[in-house]
């Protein structure tokens, strides 16, 4: 999938260099540890190859990997984004920042509050992509997965940042939501064709053939806040049990 998303789109890549310039600027994004280069890339060139119509992302705090979405989905001229947080003042700061970098946000929806009491307040409920970056506990990672997971239709993409196989920790902060979502896709028996654990692609980016390679051109600003591209991210798409939710939508391509 990420293949034919590049060799379709991959010449608007240049065009996000200058939202990843931001990105260790503390006027813009005070709080470290935001997304990768790689994972950005994947994000926009997914988004404009499967044209959600719905996307919910949880936990956007500044906006940066927001930024990601709104512009595929301007390019691709359709879909809504609904992000969830805490505050409003998370919100706020991330309108300015879009503001100033002339994005247009008008497909995009805030939701204050705790995800937990808030994500029924979105009235579609048919999700095409889910963006969590949330609270990385175990009991949380457990939650969305029994509550968040299901409302993502079949063929649709579920993306889980943070996150390492076998729930190996990337980071400190990861408090047991790696080792959820690793249980997750062991206990549904989800084939390595309909996931990819991006830190796993970005080591063996070197040895790929083709397009594939191309994704290792980093800009030439810093890459991320602390110089070192993790990639912690899981790309999943939701097509287990389908016989028990009696669709006919269409699966994608394996992700690799």
């Amino acid at each position: 999938m990420l293949g034919k998303a590049l060799e379709q789109y991959g010449a608007e890549l240049p065009g996000l260099e200058a939202w990843v310039e931001k990105r260790n600027r503390c006027w813009c994004f005070p709080r470290t540890g935001m997304y990768d280069w790689l994972e950005a890339q994947c994000l926009y060139l997914l988004i404009r190859l499967t044209r959600p119509a719905t996307a919910r992302e949880i936990s956007p705090n500044y906006g940066y990997s927001t930024r990601f979405i709104l512009q595929a989905m301007n390019q691709n001229a359709a879909g809504k984004l609904y992000s969830f947080d805490l505050t409003s003042r998370l919100s706020i700061v991330a309108r300015w920042n879009f503001r100033r970098a002339g994005i247009e946000c008008r497909p995009h929806e805030y939701v204050v509050g705790d995800v937990r009491h808030t994500f029924n307040r979105v009235h579609e409920r048919h999700v095409d992509l889910l963006f969590m970056d949330s609270d990385h506990s175990y009991e949380f990672g457990r939650w969305y997965q029994r509550n968040l997971f299901p409302l993502v239709r079949r063929g649709g993409l579920i993306h889980v940042h943070d996150v390492l196989r076998f729930g190996s920790r990337p980071h400190l902060g990861d408090l047991g939501e790696g080792r959820a979502v690793w249980e997750f896709v062991q206990e549904d028996s989800i084939s390595e064709e309909n996931f990819l654990y991006l830190a796993e692609l970005r080591d063996r980016l070197a040895a790929e053939d083709g397009l594939l390679r191309t994704l290792q051109a980093y800009p030439r600003s810093p890459r991320a806040t602390n110089n070192l591209e993790r990639c912690a991210t899981l790309w999943l798409v939701k097509s287990w049990a389908a016989e028990r939710e009696k669709t006919r939508d269409q699966v994608p391509d394996s992700l690799g």
